[in-house]
């Protein structure tokens, strides 16, 4: 059966900083509002204290980050040293807790796409605040709702790869358009950095470097194939900056634009 500990719920908060520290239990972390980063490390020589807050000073080792946004939420598994560092004005929630052991969890970051989450926090935030009969039993069973469900929609996530198909035929279509990474992930309903991970998984290459080689065969080809001018073919590919374009096709080819245009012309 699931076991919560303490709950910390500030409501709206200034910019702040939460030193580096680790809990014996896990931790459910949920951002309503702000803006910020995680820093965390997992692989760790903590000592394994049952307390549930110890500070440590040891999180550079092998030290990861997590970018959080509104919506953002973390789950930390026991002994996993983090800090937060929030750069906006905030509204964050967190809870302690033990799942049952028929609920494995681990350390990850997720993006509550519509807010069905957020909904089943509020409602541990209610329990919370007004501390009505027995409302240490309704906290513990909106808990294990919430994490059920975190729990299904990582599954999903995992097994479905659709919406990551998704965003490659998105890219297909305006790879030679502006196009923002971030604006991408939240699309397909995931974090930047998870999209990323999907994303290199599911093509081989990461997004950016995808929409690079999507751009570099429009060039190649409408080089070998048309007499328009270098300038306009940048600018067909999704460059404004025409230097940067002829740096790049250089790079891959070991050739300027107008050097592989007199070599490959049809």
């Amino acid at each position: 059966m699931l076991q919560y500990y303490y709950i910390v719920d500030n409501g709206p908060s200034a910019p702040s900083y939460t030193r580096a520290h680790y809990h014996f239990c896990y931790e459910l972390v949920y951002y309503f509002h702000g803006d910020g980063y995680s820093e965390y490390s997992s692989d760790n020589n903590a000592p394994a204290l049952k307390k549930l807050l110890v500070y440590d000073t040891s999180i550079d080792r092998n030290k990861k980050k997590f970018d959080v946004h509104p919506g953002s939420f973390i789950i930390y598994t026991p002994y996993t040293i983090h800090n937060e560092v929030l750069t906006t004005p905030s509204e964050v929630f967190a809870i302690t807790f033990r799942p049952p052991e028929d609920l494995p969890l681990q350390t990850m970051l997720c993006t509550d796409t519509d807010y069905s989450l957020g909904r089943m926090i509020e409602k541990i935030r209610t329990e919370n605040r007004e501390r009505l009969y027995r409302f240490n039993d309704n906290i513990n069973a909106y808990l294990t709702e919430a994490i059920v469900h975190i729990k299904r929609q990582s599954a999903h996530s995992q097994s479905d790869p659709t919406s990551i198909r998704q965003a490659v035929y998105y890219i297909d279509d305006y790879y030679m358009t502006r196009l923002d990474i971030d604006k991408l992930a939240t699309m397909a309903g995931y974090s930047p950095d998870h999209f990323r991970h999907l994303f290199k998984k599911e093509t081989g290459v990461s997004p950016k470097q995808y929409i690079l080689e999507k751009r570099f065969e429009l060039a190649r080809q409408q080089l070998e194939f048309t007499s328009l001018p270098i300038q306009k073919i940048a600018a067909n590919c999704g460059y404004e900056d025409y230097m940067q374009f002829s740096a790049y096709f250089k790079k891959l080819t070991s050739q300027s634009p107008s050097e592989y245009r007199q070599t490959h012309l049809r």
